[in-house]
């Protein structure tokens, strides 16, 4: 079964510039937005583009793109990120739950080194 994008994010510099900026470009940011670390805009169709701040990413000088594939449960997002890692691609962070907000998530790197992030409910 091919997968399907769920998620598109950037990691903004400046969290209140990006705001503004995809404002005045059009996206419908929600109402209390401004000083969140992360910000979802849910888009036409399946996708959901969001913004998050520079720390709530690994490293500095890591990749600005965050592309997130929604597997449904964690045995999915355990097996892809073993079958991409077996192949050889670079880990960015092995599979774990984000208890605060309730996904179980892995990430790896394209070979341009953006991050792919697998996710699933984390029950």
């Amino acid at each position: 079964m091919a997968l399907n994008l769920y998620m598109l994010g950037l990691v903004a510099q400046d969290m209140e510039k990006s705001l503004e900026f995809y404002r005045r470009l059009g996206l419908a940011i929600p109402e209390g937005s401004d000083g969140q670390k992360h910000v979802e805009v849910k888009m036409t169709g399946d996708i959901t583009f969001f913004l998050n701040a520079p720390e709530r990413v690994a490293v500095e000088g890591s990749p600005r793109v965050i592309l997130e594939f929604y597997l449904h449960d964690r045995a999915e997002v355990d097996a892809k990120y073993k079958m991409m890692v077996d192949y050889g691609y670079e880990s960015s962070r092995a599979p774990f739950v984000a208890g605060s907000i309730g996904m179980y998530f892995a990430m790896i790197n394209d070979p341009d080194g953006n991050t792919i992030l697998f996710s699933a409910d984390a029950k």
